[in-house]
């Protein structure tokens, strides 16, 4: 049954993407979509309509620090964007971020309304999203931060091969919604 709605959001995916977009994607983007699209299903079970998205990617380099006039980040990242409105618990945005083919950080943007949290228990959310992704199996919490005028919190753990990974988890949702592998880098 997982078998057959992978195909089909990936042929939705396809028809979609093509129908929507006003200039032709080259196959190369097409194929970066299609495994944000393959992606999106393996580590997050909201429901993601493909008629309502657009789909935009940016190569390496192409946005850069305007200080600095390095590369904002490495990699290709491909971004899908509801372009209707957004009801509760509806996917805003979905973004991947790939290292030489190979994805670095995945994140879902939902619009939901504020709840109570506990930070604790979404911690241990969190941790329990990289254990059942294969991501990591043993962490150590660094530390972890709001992000300002957002619901999500940003908890950063080191894993047993002393690398670094964001996992974002949605205050209101009680969800994780993405990660990212890092180089140790601040919140």
């Amino acid at each position: 049954m997982r078998r057959f709605r992978w195909m089909g959001m990936l042929l939705g995916g396809a028809i979609l993407l093509g129908a929507c977009s006003s200039k032709k994607l080259s196959e190369s983007d097409q194929l970066l979509i299609d495994q944000l699209v393959e992606d999106y299903q393996i580590y997050f079970d909201f429901p993601l309509v493909l008629n309502d998205f657009s789909a935009t990617v940016q190569k390496e380099g192409s946005l850069v620090d305007q200080e600095t006039n390095e590369p904002i980040y490495e990699g290709d990242r491909v971004t899908l964007i509801r372009g209707s409105e957004p009801k509760d618990n509806e996917v805003i945005r979905v973004t991947g971020e790939y290292k030489e083919g190979d994805l670095n950080g995945i994140f879902v943007e939902i619009h939901s309304e504020p709840t109570e949290y506990s930070e604790e228990s979404l911690e241990q959310l969190a941790v329990a999203f990289l254990s059942e992704h294969d991501i990591a199996k043993q962490v150590s919490l660094i530390d972890q931060k709001v992000k300002e005028n957002e619901r999500e919190i940003i908890f950063r753990f080191k894993t047993e091969r002393d690398t670094v990974i964001k996992v974002y988890v949605n205050q209101d949702l009680k969800q994780a919604v993405g990660f990212l592998k890092t180089d140790g880098e601040d919140l």
